[in-house]
């Protein structure tokens, strides 16, 4: 196994474990795993070479790997994407709105027409 195939081969394994982490850390939501998540994925991203043509043998078995990361990658937009909806419905209920910027920050705001809070009727 040569040298850069078998770092391509790690890193590419460092991408979709993290990946897996990141999707279970928004399953049953760990803010403190997703914050560990994504230097994990930063440093698998840095190392992960750019081309893989010329990996020889290892070529395969990290394109296997890559293509596990992509179906983990799909499945954490879907559970970010359902973890928003249920953080934006929330707040929406109590009058809330908002989102985070480019730069990391809330940008919590009260919504237009509300009184602040759902009210039960029953």
């Amino acid at each position: 196994m040569s040298d850069r195939g078998r770092d391509a081969l790690g890193a590419a394994m460092a991408l979709r474990t993290a990946l897996e982490r990141t999707a279970a850390a928004l399953l049953h939501p760990q803010l403190d795993q997703l914050l560990e998540c994504e230097a994990g994925l930063a440093a698998a991203l840095a190392v992960l070479p750019a081309g893989i043509a010329d990996l020889g043998v290892e070529r395969e078995r990290v394109l296997r790997e890559l293509g596990q990361a992509r179906q983990e990658l799909a499945r954490c937009r879907r559970l970010g994407g359902a973890l928003s909806d249920v953080v934006r419905l929330t707040l929406g209920g109590q009058g809330i709105g908002g989102d985070y910027g480019s730069d990391g920050r809330w940008s919590g705001r009260a919504l237009a027409g509300t009184a602040g809070a759902l009210e039960a009727r029953g």
